[in-house]
């Protein structure tokens, strides 16, 4: 750095830079934060990874995560897989949560990673232990898809668990979804209901969709369908295709809701342009119990649909 560039700097760089040229790899790894962020001085990537190399070269385990982020990303740095994985791989080595959940996400995920799923379970073990929430769930994916370890749905319903009572709404659909089936752990409509609610109540659409077809699988709803509706119309509106498929069967039926052959025409037409076979059959059934205008009518309310929908 040019002595007329740093006669410009604040004073709480220079101290930092003193710190750093006396060999401080904390003072280091702070300028790197500091040229990263952007706030104090102009943001400068390039500079953030000369420093952040600085200090991750002594061992500082947060500039090595750092650093392997701009190769990642190419920020500062020319985008360097082999670099990236070298980097995490020594961040991880001394603990760094953040970086062996990163670990185990390029393993998991990438090709530039040799080892695959085994490897992947390592670092995504390593980081849960230390509670990293995404990598608890994905040792709850992990197990439940056999990936790189053997298939245990017990386990991965403790893995779900530990994700869910931390906010993970991925897993607390499908901690919901593994009592709905019985899988891992003893069949529990309530348990299902309640888990998929959490999950439902912030906007997954699968966990909507299974809340609103609970009842078909021996769920009691005690014949009110109100809870049923609300659910599959919130996962309806958001594209879910099967829920689309039931709340369309619904308003044929008039199950919660008035008979409605127009609406349900206009939720089992979405449905089968969005590939959904089964509902094809239902869509010519209903749509010959209306007359033309009707149907006319549907489909000018479709057009209306798709162009808000496509907004979003």
């Amino acid at each position: 750095m040019s002595i007329l560039r740093k006669l410009f700097l604040p004073r709480e760089v220079k101290e930092l830079i003193k710190k750093a040229e006396a060999g401080d790899a904390e003072a280091k790894y702070q300028i790197g934060g500091i040229y990263s962020a952007g706030k104090v001085v102009k943001q400068d990537y390039h500079e953030a990874a000369k420093w952040y190399h600085k200090a991750a070269t002594q061992g500082n385990a947060d500039a090595q995560y750092n650093l392997a982020f701009l190769y990642f990303l190419g920020r500062g740095v020319e985008q360097d897989p082999q670099e990236t994985l070298k980097w995490f791989n020594k961040a991880a080595e001394q603990g760094n949560e953040s970086a062996q959940y990163h670990l185990g996400l390029l393993y998991y995920h990438t090709k530039s990673a040799d080892g695959g799923y085994s490897q992947a379970a390592i670092w995504y073990r390593k980081a849960a232990i230390q509670g990293n929430v995404e990598s608890q769930y994905m040792m709850g994916v992990i197990y439940s898809n056999g990936h790189g370890v053997k298939q245990d749905h017990a386990e991965a319903a403790q893995w779900y668990m530990k994700a869910a009572l931390n906010g993970h709404v991925e897993a607390q659909r499908d901690l919901g979804l593994m009592y709905y089936l019985g899988e891992g752990v003893e069949k529990n409509y309530d348990e299902a209901a309640k888990w998929l609610r959490k999950a439902a109540l912030r906007g997954d659409e699968i966990a909507q969709h299974h809340l609103g077809v609970m009842f078909t699988d021996g769920y009691d709803v005690d014949g009110d369908y109100s809870n049923v509706i609300k659910w599959l119309c919130k996962a309806a509106e958001r594209g879910h295709v099967k829920s689309q498929y039931h709340l369309g069967l619904m308003y044929a039926e008039g199950l919660g809701v008035l008979l409605n052959y127009e609406e349900a025409y206009f939720w089992l037409l979405i449905a089968s342009a969005n590939g959904h076979e089964e509902s094809v059959e239902s869509r010519d059934s209903i749509g010959r119990k209306l007359s033309k205008g009707q149907r006319d009518r549907v489909r000018k309310r479709i057009e209306k649909w798709l162009v808000e929908h496509e907004k979003k």
